[in-house]
């Protein structure tokens, strides 16, 4: 290489040092490309560009230039780039056909061009009646008049190898350029190089649409989204307009799409953006979530009121990891309520209710309430070490009075759940411990076995709640001196602090101190890792790794910043290595996957549909036990032992449909004159949202068997489920060939030798299954029968692998 760029290959290993993700293309970033910035289109689904890369500088004072301009990484860089060109020429040498095409195009096509300044972009899906959507996309890219022809040369080589003669030249603003056809959704593909540039065209009227915009001032959304997120030195911008996709990709159902984003906070998300790029120091990214109204579903618990720096006065200055928050957990409650509630998910709001009756308390009145709504966490060598498991949590209290009442019976509570102690000599059992430390009660969970190897413990003080994995976390920060110097003064908390907007929400790194503890593995792990790549021709040892002085002197903390702005929520996140953060992947996780939400809504709608009716299934099921100690029968039976009426029947009072109930003739059967009448009033709730089967007619049956949990005419209790009721299926939801009218005493009775028959033809590989605990599991073609058998039993003894599910 003639110039050490940093590549995307080499640039793996320098995030394979930072252990991070999102690793940035244009880093170090060269100086903008106004015309990039023109050709982006006024309405846009989506766009990215990103800076030329550069030869990084050692002289400058930017430490993540510095770190990246060392001899050591340089070297490395070097090293690696070298490694796999040789590996591609030996390839090439033994299939020439298609390795001379790797070595020869594609690897160094890449390495040419993501080492230019480009942007690529999407402005429209064009849906077309029947079929999937047509995509009309654009890339321009800076190829520099001297790399014109090479580049010419280079793609024109790879298009005949791959396209043979499917390509055609075609006239445009007086210039030839070449097309070729592809199947929907990409129809046709122009590429020309003009001036300058490579500009490729997908769908038709791209390339011309570029070259107008060339032409032009940028637009307005653009201009404003780098308004909103100045960066000095600019590497990436990523922007989804978030409206905009899902419109474009839910069409008519867009009502099924928003009862997927919305709980999400995605609803009135205008658009996602990301900038990132070198400030003065470092390696900065911001990323905006820009937002019409006031956040909503899961983002509005990142918009607590501004930290303060008294917030940070329980982390010690040396802290290595540090998180601090302001949030509500009254919100976070009523919000998981909310959307049970929406989801029709009974089950859950059922299984709050008979815990908070159980322990005799109201969770929202006397456990959140009492809470504050400041959390910090962290971990300090000079008090739990380095590593996340002696991390400590600290939250505020707001009512000590409440809060010491509400722990003294959730702690009865717990206790009177704890199997007694065996005999004297016997390993002791878990139970919950208590001692004195500083004036103050310490409680941790002693599980007493080595299945379980934390000490799960906590103290509640007049004014904070502290919990850590292990008792000698409280310890440590109960004992800690009065004059203990805080993490708020640290340089990178005063400035992040000193804002004009101070954040929600802030996560620190000392990115030195955790590097020089992970760094003596480092050099076995990369051993290993090479090793693997052997196998792929690509020979390197150990000896490419940086010492641990020429990466860790540029090293500075990381810090992380949430916040409420005028125009929505921004993150910002500072630091050395670059990438290592997921911020900047947002708006392309969004892209991404807003498409896959839509084109999926339906059928993920159906089958969350069809899981709540299941659940509030089983929560019948349950209620049932309560009343009569015992499930339902599987039918009613005349004196005779004649099945009459299904337990679909006996359990409509506990689904809410108790008129339902009164109106049927218990002592006749299903198809009798009155019955049959009762059919066509099928609740919802026994209706599959995927079945195509005659109105009246059910798919959620019983798994019959006198070794199951319907065996007959009998109903079975708990205690004659000894397999456990997680692990026996009491209700499957059929294909709708075993479909049957849903007062019918007719249900699902499998065959030992094919289990599986008559199930998985309602949605793709899988079938869902209600297990006798409640609960609702996907159950997936690929069970082994013998597992499935073992399922369908309730005393059958069989060890159940929950990985075969």
């Amino acid at each position: 290489m003639p110039a050490m760029f940093l590549g995307p290959y080499e640039l793996l290993f320098i995030l394979f040092l930072g252990g991070g993700l999102g690793l940035p293309l244009g880093v170090p970033p060269g100086p903008e490309d106004p015309l990039l910035a023109k050709v982006a289109p006024e309405t846009c689904l989506f766009y990215t560009s990103w800076a030329a890369t550069v030869v990084p500088d050692p002289t400058g004072s930017n430490r993540t230039e510095q770190l990246l301009a060392e001899p050591e990484v340089q070297r490395t860089v070097s090293a690696v780039n070298q490694a796999i060109v040789q590996a591609l020429d030996r390839m090439a040498e033994r299939r020439r056909s298609e390795a001379a095409l790797l070595r020869d195009g594609t690897f160094e096509l890449a390495e040419k061009l993501l080492a230019c300044p480009g942007a690529f972009f999407i402005p429209e899906l064009v849906n077309q009646p029947g079929g999937p959507p047509i995509v009309r996309a654009a890339a321009v890219v800076r190829i520099g008049h001297e790399d014109g022809a090479t580049l010419k040369a280079m793609l024109a080589r790879q298009q005949a190898a791959l396209l043979g003669d499917g390509v055609e030249q075609v006239e445009i603003d007086g210039e030839t350029w070449c097309r070729m056809k592809l199947r929907a959704p990409l129809t046709t593909v122009t590429w020309g190089i003009r001036g300058s540039y490579l500009i490729v065209g997908v769908g038709s009227g791209m390339v011309e649409d570029v070259l107008q915009r060339a032409r032009t001032a940028p637009p307005k959304w653009l201009a404003d989204m780098r308004a909103a997120l100045p960066v000095e030195r600019p590497a990436t911008c990523t922007y989804v307009n978030v409206q905009a996709v899902i419109r474009e990709v839910g069409g008519a159902d867009e009502a099924e799409v928003a009862r997927v984003v919305e709980p999400l906070g995605l609803g009135n998300v205008q658009y996602a953006a990301a900038v990132t790029g070198l400030d003065g120091d470092g390696f900065l990214t911001r990323t905006l979530l820009a937002i019409d109204g006031e956040p909503e579903g899961l983002l509005a618990l990142l918009t607590g009121e501004p930290l303060e720096a008294a917030d940070f006065a329980p982390i010690p200055a040396d802290a290595t990891l540090a998180g601090v928050m302001r949030l509500d957990l009254r919100t976070a409650f009523d919000l998981l309520l909310a959307m049970a509630e929406r989801g029709g998910d009974k089950h859950f709001v059922y299984g709050i209710e008979r815990f908070e009756r159980a322990a005799d308390i109201d969770l929202r009145r006397d456990l959140l309430s009492p809470l504050g709504d400041r959390w910090r966490v962290y971990g300090s060598p000079s008090e739990v070490g380095v590593v996340p498991l002696g991390a400590v949590a600290v939250a505020s209290v707001d009512d000590h009075a409440t809060l010491a009442a509400t722990h003294e019976k959730l702690l009865a509570f717990a206790k009177s759940h704890m199997p007694p102690q065996p005999e004297s000599g016997r390993r002791p059992g878990p139970r919950i411990e208590q001692f004195e430390h500083a004036g103050r009660t310490i409680c941790f969970f002693a599980p007493r076995t080595t299945e379980w190897p934390l000490a799960p413990a906590w103290c509640l003080t007049e004014e904070e709640v502290i919990v850590s994995l292990f008792p000698h976390g409280i310890k440590a920060y109960l004992s800690r001196p009065a004059d203990t110097a805080s993490l708020a003064q640290s340089p990178e908390i005063e400035a992040a602090m000193s804002s004009a907007a101070a954040p929600a929400s802030l996560f620190y790194i000392d990115s030195k101190r955790v590097f020089e503890f992970i760094y003596p593995a480092v050099p076995m792990l990369a051993q290993t890792i090479l090793c693997e790549v052997a196998r792929l021709g690509i020979d390197l040892d150990v000896s490419i790794v940086p010492s641990a002085q020429a990466i860790g002197k540029h090293l500075r903390p990381s810090v992380t910043t949430f916040r409420r702005t005028p125009d929505g929520i921004e993150w910002a996140s500072r630091k050395t290595l670059p990438g290592g953060s997921f911020a900047p992947a947002v708006p392309m996780a969004a892209f991404v996957a807003l498409p896959a939400v839509a084109s999926a809504a339906r059928q993920s709608t159906r089958e969350a549909q069809s899981m709540n009716h299941l659940k509030q299934i089983g929560l019948a099921m349950h209620i049932y036990h309560d009343a009569h100690r015992k499930f339902p029968p599987a039918y009613v039976a005349d004196e005779d032992g004649k099945p009459l009426l299904s337990w679909r029947v006996l359990i409509l009072p506990y689904i809410g449909q108790k008129g339902l109930y009164d109106q049927f003739k218990l002592d006749e059967p299903w198809d009798s004159e009155h019955n049959k009448k009762l059919i066509e009033s099928m609740p919802q709730v026994y209706r599959s949202p995927a079945s195509t089967a005659a109105p009246g007619m059910t798919n959620y049956l019983a798994v019959r068997g006198e070794k199951t949990v319907f065996p007959g005419e009998r109903g079975v209790g708990f205690t004659e489920i000894p397999d456990g009721l997680s692990r026996t299926i009491m209700v499957v939801e059929a294909d709708d060939a075993r479909a049957v009218p849903w007062t019918k005493p007719d249900d699902f009775t499998h065959d030992e030798k094919q289990p599986r028959a008559g199930l998985g033809g309602l949605w793709p590989d899988r079938f869902l299954a209600l297990f006798s605990d409640g609960a609702v599991r996907t159950i997936w073609n690929s069970i082994d029968g013998r597992t499935l058998n073992g399922l369908f039993t309730r005393a059958g003894g069989e060890a159940v692998d929950f990985s075969e599910l």
